[in-house]
This record gives structure tokens, C-alpha cells and sequence, in this order.
């Protein structure tokens, strides 16, 4: 369960950096962080609302006070759902929200210098 736990947190903090190592280029800034900021105000909470009820519907039919395992799996959960909502609103900011149609053009910049010609 442990090692659940540290997989989790690391598909946490990658899924979080590769979801603001993605913003498109090309897009007023303000929206792109008020979008930014309303998935995560939304996220959070509903992954955490989804641990929640399974925890407490759990506890339910198993008639116990919580053990280890509802505990885990209900942080799974909520992780899970909080994985999905920002792998979505990803995709839903990249393609739908700010296209790439609607973008301006923004002008390459070499990644190294060396690669100068």
C-alpha cells in the first residue's frame, strides 16, 4: 500500500508539471491563467469529494471504523479522479477552449545555443 502511495505522488507531481509545461503558445496570458485556475479550484475538491464517498460507503457496508485499506483505496480514488480532471481539462484548454486555429504566431526560439546555425 505504501508503494501505492509513492506512485501516486508521483503521477501527481508529474500530471501537474506536464499540465503547466503545456500551455499553448500563442494565447492571452490572463486567460490562460484564470483557465488554469479554475480546472485546479475544481479539481481538487471533486477528487476529494470522490475519496470521501467512497470512504464513508465503505466504512458503511463494511461496518467498521476505517481500516488501512478503505483509507488507501479512498485516496486512490480521489487521486484517480484528480488525475483524470486535469489530463481532461488539458486536452479541453489545448483543443477546444484555445485552438490552435485561434492562437497567434509566435516566433520559435532556439532551444540551445549551439543549435544556432
Amino acid at each position: 500500500m505504501a508503494f501505492m502511495m509513492v506512485l501516486l505522488v508521483a503521477l501527481l507531481g508529474i500530471a501537474v508539471w506536464a499540465y503547466f509545461h503545456t500551455d499553448p503558445p500563442g494565447v492571452p496570458r490572463r486567460s490562460l491563467i484564470m483557465y488554469n485556475a479554475a480546472l485546479l479550484v475544481c479539481a481538487v475538491p471533486i477528487g476529494f469529494a470522490v475519496g470521501f464517498w467512497l470512504y464513508n460507503a465503505a466504512r458503511a457496508i463494511k461496518g467498521d471504523n476505517g481500516s488501512a485499506m478503505i483509507i488507501y483505496l479512498s485516496i486512490m480514488a480521489g487521486g484517480t479522479v484528480f488525475l483524470l480532471l486535469i489530463a481532461l481539462g488539458g486536452m479541453v484548454r489545448n483543443f477546444f477552449v484555445f485552438p490552435p486555429g485561434k492562437r497567434t504566431a509566435v516566433a520559435p526560439t532556439p532551444s540551445h545555443p549551439a543549435s544556432r546555425g
